[in-house]
C-alpha cells in the first residue's frame, strides 16, 4: 500500500534552525559529493534563471536541481540587493524549497542564507583540497562579508593553515570581520589587509627572504617557475624554500 501523505506537514526552518545543522567539514563533504555526482551525470541542473529590474540595484535568481544519490530535489530563490547596507541588511537573502522527488510534496521551506555562505565557502574548500599543494600553509580570502566567513570556516577543515590573509576594500569591514572571527580561530594568524596584491602574491617568497611586496618578489617567482617547469618534482614547500634562497644568492 502506498504511503499516505494526507497528514504530512511541510517543515519550516528559520535561519537559527539552519545554523549548526552541519559542521564545516560536513559542508565540504556534501559539496564534494555533489561535484562527483555532477561529473558522473547523476545531477540535473537547469541554467540559473535571473530577473533584473532597472528600479532595483540587484537581481533575483532561481536555481532548481535534482540529485540521484541520495535522491533529492530542491530549488533556491535568491534576492541580491547591492544597496542593502543602508538598511543594515545583508546584500543576499535566499530561501530553499525541498520537494519529495516522486510526489512533489513540499517537504521543507528553509532559510537559505546561512546555507548559501557555507556552501559557497565549501566550494572554495573543495577546490583547495584537490588543486592546492598538499603543503599549502597560507590562505587568502578576498572579501570580508558573510561568504568570507563561510570560506574561512570550511577551508579551515581541509588544511592546517599557518596564516590566513583577509582582504577588503575598507578597513572598517576588516575590523568587523577580525573582531567577529578571531576568537573562533586561535590556531590561525589572521592578517587583514586592504592591499589585494599583498594578500595574494609572493607569500612564501616574502616570508623566506624577509622582503616586502614589490618587483623583487616577481623576479624571484619568475626564476622559480622556470626551475619548476624544468623539474616538476621541485614543486614542494621545503624544496621551493631552498630554491628561493638559492636564486636570491
Amino acid at each position: 500500500m502506498a504511503e499516505s501523505w494526507r497528514h504530512r506537514k511541510t517543515l519550516i526552518l528559520s535561519r537559527s534552525d539552519m545554523v549548526g545543522l552541519l559542521t564545516p567539514g560536513e559542508y565540504v563533504d556534501c559539496v564534494e559529493h555533489a561535484y562527483r555526482m555532477h561529473g558522473l551525470g547523476r545531477v540535473y541542473m537547469e541554467p540559473k534563471g535571473h530577473i533584473v529590474l532597472d528600479r532595483y540595484q540587484g537581481e533575483w535568481e532561481v536555481m532548481p536541481s535534482w540529485i540521484e544519490e541520495p535522491e533529492a530535489a530542491a530549488c533556491k530563490w535568491v534576492s541580491i540587493r547591492e544597496d542593502n547596507s543602508k538598511y543594515e541588511l545583508p546584500a543576499v537573502f535566499s530561501i530553499l524549497v525541498y520537494t519529495h522527488p516522486e510526489t512533489g510534496f513540499p517537504l521543507a521551506i528553509c532559510d537559505g542564507s546561512h546555507h548559501t555562505l557555507m556552501r559557497t565557502g565549501a566550494a572554495a574548500a573543495v577546490s583547495a583540497k584537490w588543486l592546492a599543494r598538499n603543503d599549502s600553509k597560507v590562505l587568502a580570502i578576498l572579501g570580508s562579508g558573510s561568504v568570507g566567513k563561510g570560506t574561512l570556516a570550511t577551508c579551515d577543515a581541509v588544511f592546517d593553515w599557518d596564516e590566513v590573509r583577509i582582504w577588503s576594500r575598507t578597513q572598517q569591514s576588516l575590523d568587523r570581520f577580525i573582531a567577529a572571527e578571531r576568537a573562533a580561530y586561535p590556531h590561525l594568524e589572521l592578517r587583514p589587509t586592504t592591499d589585494v596584491e599583498q594578500a595574494v602574491r609572493g607569500a612564501d617568497v616574502m616570508r623566506v627572504l624577509g622582503i616586502p611586496p614589490g618587483k623583487k618578489v616577481g623576479e624571484v617567482l619568475e626564476r622559480l617557475l622556470e626551475k619548476v617547469l624544468d623539474d616538476p618534482g621541485l614543486n614542494n614547500r621545503e624544496r621551493l624554500e631552498e630554491l628561493i634562497r638559492e636564486v636570491e644568492m
